[in-house]
């Protein structure tokens, strides 16, 4: 497996996410270049992947919609 760097800190957090539509785990940790997220999909290395986090704010429910690269899976 290659080495990834952590390139930003990162902030433990336990928030839903949506891949395709449906519910599919919950992070674990955020940053702003990334996500890691707990789930019982499939995921594999380098693959394409859009998915969405929810979250309450003092303004109301905030929900990132993402996309980018698969870059570990474990």
């Amino acid at each position: 497996m290659p080495e990834t760097k952590l390139r930003d800190a990162r902030v433990k957090a336990a928030l839903p996410v949506i891949v395709e539509g449906r519910a599919a785990g919950i992070t674990r940790d955020v940053s702003a270049s990334g996500v890691f997220f707990e789930t019982d999909e499939k995921m594999a290395e380098g693959n394409a992947i859009e998915f969405t986090v929810e979250f309450d704010s003092p303004t109301g429910k905030l929900v990132l919609r993402c996309s980018g690269q698969i870059v570990r899976v474990e």
